[in-house]
């Protein structure tokens, strides 16, 4: 059934990272710990923990979620009648709204009471203002390939293998991206796409 708004709780293992497309629905994200990567248009936003990220209707996105990451996603039709934002950007997290988080995340989906917090959450959404200020860790993901050393070491190997899966999903050889991507160090490439995303190329 499509619900006019939804949340769910989620935790990655392993790296995951969606297609970019244009969203359907407004949608919230909220990470509780790890890190999530939101791309809009060209430029990617990192999302830390405790951080929202909204994201309205109409966008053209893409997520990129790291390993051990635990996030909220609240996604939200256009069915409704309140008003929310319209301009895609960080947002503040009240207190009100992480107590709100913490309760959906452990009652059962679509009884009496995830519904009335959910009534409660979509209230507080529509007076979110979101803002998109440059820092230093967006500067080094959209251009990591030249600013390694600006990335903490997780950060840069994650997308070291997001760019060597997007390649092998491009058709490119697996010993072309050993070569571009690891130094032609096959054992180093197997071992870091073992260890992000679960599996070899």
């Amino acid at each position: 059934m499509n619900y006019a708004i939804e949340f769910k709780s989620e935790h990655h293992r392993h790296l995951f990272a969606t297609a970019r497309k244009r969203t359907l629905k407004h949608q919230l994200v909220i990470v509780r710990a790890g890190l999530a990567l939101v791309k809009l248009g060209k430029q990617e936003f990192a999302v830390k923990p405790e951080q929202g990220f909204w994201i309205p209707q109409n966008c053209l996105t893409a997520l990129t979620v790291l390993p051990h990451t635990q996030l909220e996603r609240c996604d939200l039709s256009l069915r409704l009648k309140e008003t929310f934002p319209s301009s895609s950007g960080y947002v503040t997290l009240t207190p009100l709204m992480s107590a709100l988080c913490d309760k959906l995340a452990v009652t059962p989906a679509h009884s009496a009471a995830h519904n009335e917090l959910l009534a409660v959450l979509k209230r507080e959404i529509t007076e979110l203002d979101p803002s998109s200020l440059p820092n230093p860790l967006n500067e080094a993901i959209n251009h990591w390939e030249k600013e390694s050393k600006a990335l903490p070491s997780e950060v840069y190997l994650a997308l070291l293998v997001r760019e060597a899966i997007k390649r092998q999903q491009s058709g490119v050889s697996k010993d072309a991206i050993v070569d571009a991507l690891f130094a032609g160090n096959l054992p180093q490439c197997d071992q870091a796409c073992e260890a992000i995303a679960g599996r070899i190329l």
